[in-house]
């Protein structure tokens, strides 16, 4: 199984590295390849992550990055979709917004 990432993820992942490589861009790089590795471990195991009050969603956290990693997983179709990428500071409900 694959993982793919949603336009709204790719969005946030380049926002991320934005804010980062603005003040230091190999800290920016190591972060989103972190994230890239982690996606990749998604997909191949899709059940690491834990379960949201979401049907099918779950969340990661790429360790020792202070992110999570919102993905749908659908075995019916054998299918990981990441949904957001968001830092865990930020408050509220992640279907919403930013």
């Amino acid at each position: 199984m694959s993982a793919r990432f949603s336009r709204r993820a790719l969005s946030q992942i380049d926002e991320i590295f934005g804010y980062i490589a603005s003040e230091n861009p190999r800290a920016a790089a190591a972060v989103v390849e972190k994230i890239e590795t982690v996606v990749t471990l998604i997909g191949r195991n899709p059940a690491i992550g834990r379960r949201t009050n979401i049907r099918d969603v779950r969340v990661f956290r790429p360790s020792p990055y202070p992110y999570l990693i919102f993905y749908r997983w659908n075995e019916a179709r054998d299918e990981v979709i990441v949904l957001r990428v968001r830092h865990s500071a930020r408050r509220g409900d992640w279907r919403k917004g930013r």
